[in-house]
């Protein structure tokens, strides 16, 4: 699920929120079709509002996937909240969503980036990339606990 996810300026693309066609009624709604401070500003102010229950408290456990996605312009590795941390983030996307207006879809997986390429890899980078990451996976911890 999102938790949140930031806006950039002029990466306004797929998988950047909010992408192109992409939560259409607050741009217009807020007015924000400006610059990026103009969105961090209202990203700022939103999330402060955000009030957690005591039941819904950090910490947040995570399982590590071993298998990270495909990689392309970056590296990234997903947690996958544990039993007890999925409604405490469904919690938090549904007050985020009610706070700011903005909407993703929900999920308890959550993605880390690890590294952004200067270039898209080549296959054979990829894979060998891939596996190098994965090994060191291996040897993670079962489950992350935020904040720590």
């Amino acid at each position: 699920m999102a938790v949140f996810i930031c806006v950039r300026d002029l990466e306004r693309v797929e998988n950047v929120m909010p992408g192109e066609g992409y939560a259409t009624d607050i741009k217009e709604r807020r007015g924000l079709t400006g610059p990026y401070d103009e969105w961090l500003e209202y990203t700022i102010q939103k999330v402060q509002a955000v009030a957690l229950g005591e039941h819904m408290q950090p910490p947040y456990s995570f399982v590590v996937e071993k298998e990270i996605p495909r990689i392309g312009y970056s590296i990234g590795v997903r947690l996958r909240a544990t039993p007890d941390t999925s409604p405490k983030f469904a919690h938090l996307s549904q007050q985020l969503a009610q706070l700011t207006d903005i909407t993703a879809p929900d999920s308890n997986v959550s993605h880390v980036t690890l590294a952004y390429l200067l270039r898209d890899p080549t296959p054979k980078e990829a894979d060998d990339l891939k596996a190098l990451v994965e090994s060191h996976l291996a040897k993670a911890l079962e489950i992350v606990e935020l904040p720590t």
